[in-house]
């Protein structure tokens, strides 16, 4: 992730689209050789970021949380959204 947004970009500057660009950029859905990745590896990767940003969230470093809606958690009938 450091590679593909910059080291020098802070957290709270990243959009959802920021994010859902990550997340289906070559660095993610690729090997090295160019070759898709299994989609295991996408996810691990995809979730690595995800939690990422979920700690920062909840450790008040960031105001919003800047994931796809796609990728937001489902929540069970009756719980508060």
């Amino acid at each position: 992730a450091v590679r593909h947004f910059g080291e020098d970009t802070p957290v709270a500057s990243l959009t959802p689209r920021k994010v859902e660009n990550f997340n289906t950029s070559d660095a993610v859905c690729k090997t090295r050789s160019g070759r898709p990745k299994a989609k295991p590896g996408i996810l691990k990767s995809q979730r690595v970021l995800r939690l990422a940003l979920t700690w920062a969230f909840e450790n008040k470093l960031i105001t919003e949380l800047p994931i796809p809606e796609s990728d937001k958690p489902r929540t069970k009938k009756g719980d508060a959204a």
